[in-house]
């Protein structure tokens, strides 16, 4: 691969792409070429081509009969993907988040399970995620969430029991970028008994000074509003953009792609000679998926002083063996499996008697009668997945009856 920056700054490809499976390192080449006469001076920076995702993971009736707040987030137009989860029937697993940079919850029902819920997330911050907690999945015992989350403080602020009763917004912080050009909320349903946690700081309270609004994480992973935005919501004012300013407030010193690094990082090019830079993907602790970002060029070219290069990465899956089936017929059996992995995908089979065969569906003729164990390995890019079972196989016996005819004189 190469790229040409000269004086006139002539660009060869505008696109860097690496497949792997998970936990794999590779390198390419990039070759920054000087075609002028006169020495190039340049440096790189990483980018982004890709607008934060969002989760709304909900104990609510927001994927039932649609939820207002998803479709306010969208309007705003510089968020990538806003994906709905009901948490009432099912837990969302570790890799399901780490799709998401930031994760929305509350609740009006129940959780599946408040515990582990709480335990989720709070893995999830772990591994560089960001959330934002509202009520009730703070506060109400029944509503609220438990686990880790709220035991071990990840959450911003707590409380106990929802307070009925209109209010409105009271002192904040007018430089915070979570209050950035909010002046009026109210809602019907603040937290009681609000208090920081341990690492974190108020930005924002209910008029009377005594209610948290807003409170958030010093290390900017969280923030906890007290505030309900769930398919039955009475806030009325600016409640979206506080939502919304939490949204780009988290995301705003995400690594722009901590998977790609480069080597060097800037450097000077003489006349009529190149200059390589090691780019590497480390999919390490990704999950299956593509992901996107950006090379930012500088130079001390008059004419075109910054060219952006886009850089993709996809994640590919192993492979997985969901069935494996056999349908007997006397000593004729057929094999059917299922696998799911990225494609392409190979079957092997062992049917333990000497015999192999390849394919997702197979049929073998076993000699004898008796029990084998049959072997199937699937493999892909990333691996393989084997599955063993016996197999019983039988003769196939016929049976004929007499036929025996009864005449009968009337």
């Amino acid at each position: 691969m190469s790229l040409n920056l000269a004086i006139t700054l002539i660009m060869l490809f505008v696109l860097l792409y690496a497949e792997q499976c998970p936990g794999d390192v590779t390198q390419q080449t990039l070759q920054i070429c000087n075609m002028g006469d006169a020495e190039l001076a340049w440096s790189l920076s990483e980018g982004s081509v890709s607008l934060p995702d969002v989760l709304l993971l909900h104990a609510d009736d927001d994927s039932t009969y649609g939820s207002p707040i998803q479709g306010i987030l969208q309007a705003y137009g510089d968020l990538g993907a806003v994906d709905l989860y009901d948490a009432r029937s099912d837990t969302p697993t570790l890799a399901q988040l780490l799709a998401y940079d930031v994760v929305l919850t509350w609740s009006r029902d129940y959780y599946h399970d408040q515990v582990a819920i709480g335990d989720v997330l709070a893995d999830y911050v772990d591994a560089g995620g960001k959330v934002i907690n509202l009520n009730y999945s703070m506060g109400p015992p029944a509503q609220q969430m438990e686990g880790r989350f709220m035991d071990e403080g990840y959450t911003a602020m707590d409380g106990g029991l929802v307070y009925f009763g209109s209010t409105c917004l009271g002192t904040y912080n007018p430089d915070d970028p979570i209050m950035a050009g909010v002046t009026q909320v109210c809602d019907s349903v603040p937290l009681a008994d609000t208090y920081l946690t341990p690492g974190s700081h108020a930005v924002a309270w209910w008029a009377g000074g005594d209610l948290l609004f807003v409170a958030a994480k010093d290390n900017q992973t969280v923030v906890s509003i007290a505030g309900y935005v769930g398919y039955v919501y009475s806030w009325t004012g600016q409640m979206p953009d506080v939502v919304h300013n939490a949204v780009l407030w988290l995301t705003a010193n995400l690594p722009e792609a901590p998977w790609l690094s480069e080597d060097p990082l800037s450097g000077t090019v003489p006349a009529g000679q190149c200059a390589e830079v090691i780019v590497t993907f480390d999919s390490t602790g990704l999950v299956p998926g593509d992901y996107s970002g950006s090379l930012v060029i500088t130079s001390n070219d008059p004419d075109e002083r910054e060219f952006a290069m886009q850089v993709e990465l996809t994640v590919l899956t192993p492979v997985s063996i969901s069935l494996a089936t056999w349908t007997p017929l006397g000593l004729q059996v057929t094999f059917e499996a299922e696998a799911s992995g990225s494609a392409p995908m190979t079957f092997a089979w062992d049917f333990g008697d000497g015999g192999t065969a390849t394919g997702q569906s197979v049929s073998h003729a076993y000699a004898a009668p008796g029990n084998y164990s049959v072997t199937l390995a699937v493999d892909n890019r990333c691996g393989q997945a084997t599955t063993e079972h016996t197999v019983t196989v039988h003769r196939e016996y016929y049976y004929y009856l007499p036929i025996i005819s009864l005449n009968q004189t009337p």
